[in-house]
Order: structure tokens, then sequence, then C-alpha cells
């Protein structure tokens, strides 16, 4: 309907949120920013406030700011969903048993019983193989995402189906290489066994522990795959090489970052990422630096699992972006 929209979203840094009118959530003026820094050299003062993003995800290992709370289980609130989406059926307000059938398949009590198969099936590798990371190997590292979700269901466009996308990564690896792919925590016991199954029949695929240190498998890889993903910049900040299919704000940094036009490039991508491993510190500064100057003070969480979302001074700095974010428009 081209009508102009805002949209906010917590950004990468602790407590800060940046503002997008695109739909794939690219922080306002980020990429005039980047080209502005990149076109002159930084103040002192600039200077430091990059080597501090950067030395935190280096040394600290940061974890996303909102980890604790994506992890927090209300055992009460599947029944009450349940029963709800039942009363409605009865009622007539809910005609798609789907509805009240999906509702039991993400409850606490199904899903920790599936967690406790796949974790029991995992260990005891009694219906297939998994991996713990060997670091001698030479590899590429494929962490799957959340789904469904906007940053793959969204961003990833026409690549949302991961096991094609491992499948055709898996094919395009050189000589010599495996591709070591790990599931999401989150996900973990919410996929279908068969879905593991089959990404272990890939050429050259080792699938790794859920619990692996994710940080470890990027500092060892050649490189780390993904569709869009935390993972990825994380890799970025490391200095490691990049690939990527999906569209995300950190597409623009250069460097080590390969965006996967076609399938048909990956195996000439995956090959430089082997010939040409090392980064550029300076771009990496500039970018982190640019992305940090285009985000604002706040936070977006769901108040009942986060009560200060309501706090006057959170409502404030939410406020305020919005207006500068507007003026800025």
């Amino acid at each position: 309907m081209n009508l102009r929209f805002f949209f906010i979203d917590n950004a990468r840094f602790s407590q800060r949120v940046h503002i997008t009118n695109n739909l794939y959530s690219f922080p306002t003026n980020l990429k005039e920013k980047y080209q502005e820094l990149l076109s002159r050299d930084l103040t002192e003062a600039e200077l430091s406030v990059a080597k501090e993003i950067v030395r935190q995800y280096r040394e600290k290992r940061l974890k996303p700011y909102l980890y604790d709370y994506y992890t927090k289980v209300y055992h009460f609130s599947g029944i009450i969903k349940i029963l709800s989406k039942i009363k409605k059926y009865i009622l007539g307000k809910q005609y798609r048993i789907q509805s009240i059938l999906d509702v039991i398949r993400f409850s606490t009590y199904v899903r920790n019983t599936r967690f406790k198969i796949t974790k029991f099936i995992f260990k005891t590798n009694c219906l297939f193989k998994t991996y713990q990371p060997d670091y001698s190997d030479k590899y590429f590292y494929f962490p799957l995402h959340h789904q469904p979700e906007a940053t793959i269901d969204l961003m990833g466009a026409f690549y949302s189906d991961q096991n094609i996308v491992v499948d055709a990564v898996s094919k395009s690896l050189p000589a010599g290489y495996y591709l070591y792919v790990k599931d999401h925590p989150s996900m973990f016991g919410l996929r279908p066994l068969r879905y593991y199954r089959d990404l272990m029949k890939f050429p050259r695929v080792k699938l790794i522990d859920t619990y692996a240190d994710s940080y470890e498998l990027t500092e060892h890889s050649a490189g780390v795959v993904a569709i869009t993903g935390t993972a990825g910049w994380e890799a970025f900040i490391l200095g490691k090489p990049f690939i990527v299919f999906g569209q995300i704000f950190y597409n623009c940094a250069g460097g080590n970052v390969h965006f996967v036009q076609s399938v048909y490039d990956l195996p000439s991508i995956l090959k430089k990422a082997v010939e040409s491993p090392h980064s550029d510190d300076e771009k990496i500064l500039k970018f982190c630096l640019a992305y940090y100057k285009t985000t604002y003070p706040g936070i977006i969480y769901v108040p009942k699992l986060m009560p200060s979302m309501l706090s006057d001074e959170t409502i404030g700095q939410l406020t305020d972006a919005i207006v500068k974010a507007y003026s800025e428009l």
C-alpha cells in the first residue's frame, strides 16, 4: 500500500534498539554512516568505542542479551492456552483443530518429553551417530536456525529450507573439508528425528552436539555458513569468513562477508574463504561503530516476562528513539 512505517527491534548490543523503515530490519542510515566512516580516520573517542565493542565479543563471548529470558518456562501457561483453545473450538469461535494441536505440540510438557527422548537418542547414538567437535578437522560451521522465525522465513527468502542449503553447501566444499552442523539449542527436541537423519545423508556433514560452544566452533573453523542470524555477526567480529544467504544488516560490511546470490557461486566462494581467510580489522571496527551510531538506548520485550519494559525510563528511551529516527527521515 506504499505506507510509511517504523519497525523497532533489539540491536545486537546490550540494551539498545535500532529503528528501521524496511522489511529486512536494516537500521536506518547504516550504509550511509558506514560509508562516511570508511572515508575518514576515526577520532580517538570513536576508536575507543569501536575497540570496546569488538573486545567484548572476542574476550567475553557475549550471549544474546535476552537469552536468559528466552529460556524461562512458565509451567501452567501451556495448560491455560490449551484449555482456552478447546473452549473457543466448542463455542465455534475457533474452527481449526490444527490450532489446538499446535498449542499442545509446543507446550512445556510435550516439549520436555521430546527433549528427553531426543537427548537420549543423541547421547547413545542409537539411531545415528553424532559428534563432538574435532578441532583438528578442516571444516566450515553451519548453525541451524530457530524456525519459524522472521530472520529465516522472511530474510532468508528462497533459502528458508535449511536442509536444501546444507545439501548445497556440502556438495560445494573444498576437498578435505567437512561441514559441521549444530542445532539451535531452543529447537532441540522440537524437530522430528527424521530431520537429523536426513542431514546425516549429505556428503561430508557431521552433526555436532547441540550444546557445543558456538564461539569455539567459529574460532577453529575455516568460516561460518548461515542464512542470517547471530552466528554470522559473531563470525564477522571474530574476523572469520562468513558466507550468508539471506538479507541481513551486516551484508554491506564487505571484507570477509560473502553474500551468496546463486548456489552456483558456492564452490568459488568457499574456496576464496579458504585461500583468503584474513579479515580487515579496520572495516570491522568502522562497521561496528557505524552500527552503534545507528542504535538507541532501550529494550523491547514482553512486559509479562520483563516488567521493566513498562517503566518510565524505558518508555522514555523508546519515545526518544522514535522521535530521533523520524526527524532523520
